[in-house]
């Protein structure tokens, strides 16, 4: 199986966004699975300071990913230090997971 492009599944929280002060842009999310032992779905995007060029605080990027059932089948998550912020950053996540049969992707920030 060649990679499906899953991007229709991502759901945003936005107003977590708003809350921790962030946006997300340009995401995407493909699904690999060329053996039933190993399934791997990639997710890419960029994190966005919502109000100039700064986070205000260090912020935690959560990806889970749902199967059918409504079932957290996987997680991920990233860190972006408000010292080093600036602008914005792009980042891509590969995680490995149980199904093929995704429900959703729900990409969401935590003040970290």
């Amino acid at each position: 199986m060649a990679k499906v492009d899953l991007t229709s599944k991502i759901e945003r929280v936005e107003a977590f966004e708003e809350r921790v002060g962030v946006r997300f842009q340009g995401m995407s999310a493909f699904l690999d699975a060329d053996d039933d032992d190993y399934i791997s779905l990639q997710v890419h995007g960029e994190i966005h300071a919502s109000s100039g060029a700064e986070l205000t605080d260090d912020v935690n990027v959560v990806i889970a990913v749902y199967d059918q059932s409504d079932r957290v089948i996987g997680t991920d998550t990233s860190y972006y230090d408000s010292e080093s912020f600036f602008g914005f950053e792009a980042f891509s996540e590969s995680l490995n997971i149980s199904v093929k049969n995704i429900s959703k992707i729900r990409i969401y920030p935590k003040k970290g």
